[in-house]
């Protein structure tokens, strides 16, 4: 679904381990938690870049234009600030854990202001608390800074948490959609995925 929203459109370009989309002057970031590849184009450098260089990459190139280094800086602090990794901010990426190394990458989205963030399996591999606190941040950057996001999810713990409108595809067809309560009672969403109504 993510790959057919991002190729739908011509104004795409890849930095940093994100696509950009440009939809009507809107900056679209795509980013690929599942299995995480921080800037694969270069990424044994990328590892061994800091994770505010990592971030100073979104905010200098993500955007609508290239924004001056000095603003970057500016932008991408605030955003380790507001993520909670400010602490961290002169660590190399390497030796960060999987869930640190998953808000570097949601921290570089950030970082450029998009309107729309496209999310895919961020709660992958992650343990029950650093999924509570990732949803803090989600619902956060969400109602805060005003950000759309399209996410693609199978914790149905995160989704019940920070979902106002939920799509379920079964063999790429739409079997339910609404908000998350209506959808995990729908007896299709129950025999394709849960098994059983949701938190019974």
């Amino acid at each position: 679904m993510v790959n057919m929203l991002v190729r739908s459109r011509r104004t795409t370009s890849r930095w940093g381990g994100v696509t950009q989309v440009k939809m009507a002057g809107t900056n679209v970031m795509m980013t690929t938690y599942e299995i995480i590849t921080p800037m694969p184009e270069v990424r044994p450098k990328c590892l061994s870049m800091t994770v505010l260089e990592n971030v100073v990459v979104g905010a200098m190139f993500g955007g609508s234009g290239r924004v001056k280094s000095h603003s970057a800086l500016e932008q991408a602090e605030s955003t380790l600030g507001f993520m909670g990794l400010y602490n961290k901010r002169d660590h190399p990426t390497e030796h960060l854990n999987l869930n640190e190394k998953k808000m570097v990458e949601l921290a570089r989205a950030l970082a450029s202001k998009p309107e729309v963030l496209l999310m895919d399996e961020v709660m992958s591999g992650l343990n029950p608390t650093e999924i509570e606190d990732s949803l803090r941040l989600i619902r956060r950057a969400r109602d805060e800074l005003a950000v759309t996001i399209i996410w693609i999810e199978h914790v149905m713990k995160a989704i019940m948490g920070a979902a106002g409108r939920v799509m379920v595809l079964n063999h790429g067809q739409v079997i339910a959609m609404g908000n998350p309560d209506e959808v995990t009672q729908d007896k299709r969403v129950i025999e394709a995925y849960l098994g059983r109504p949701f938190g019974k």
